[in-house]
């Protein structure tokens, strides 16, 4: 063969490895841009269902865990999400209460805190994904679903407990 004709296989099947890994590499960032997607989906339609809030359609999923055991009895949700350009009104609407440090150490220590508290004991939330109690906040209690608004960092974690 050819020196000529030898190097212009060699460059041919370059090109053929190069359009596959650039094909396989759009592929993998699909799914994963679908799959954050369905993540996002299933986090707001599970938020309104369990604590009737309407997400806006420009917040962001930063954090989700789900316990999919097949065991009976309850299965926690924990979801934290950015939302920003939050009103007053929007918080009025989803029946959120402003509460201060102090206010907190009264209700949510007892209720929200109490249980993330002993959720965080079996299920490790990363430290960036944790409310801080201390800020001043807004929060929903749903029953056994808990809310918390932190309007210094529009974040909003919605733990539902299970049960």
């Amino acid at each position: 063969m050819k020196a000529k004709t030898k190097s212009c296989v060699i460059s041919i099947v370059g090109v053929i490895v190069f359009i596959g890994v650039v094909c396989l590499a759009g592929f993998l960032y699909n799914i994963y841009i679908n799959s954050n997607k369905k993540q996002y989906e299933y986090a707001v339609e599970s938020i309104k269902r369990d604590t009737d809030i309407d997400i806006p359609s420009d917040s962001e999923l930063l954090f989700r865990i789900v316990d999919d055991s097949f065991h009976p009895g309850g299965h926690y949700e924990y979801n934290v999400l950015i939302i920003n350009n939050v009103s007053e009104e929007w918080l009025a609407q989803n029946n959120f209460t402003y509460s201060d440090y102090d206010g907190i150490k009264a209700y949510n220590k007892s209720a929200f805190h109490r249980h993330f508290d002993s959720f965080n004991e079996v299920v490790i939330i990363p430290n960036e994904y944790i409310p801080n109690f201390e800020d001043d906040h807004y929060w929903l209690d749903s029953g056994l679903t808990y809310s918390f608004y932190n309007p210094n960092s529009n974040e909003l974690v919605v733990y539902d407990t299970g049960w």
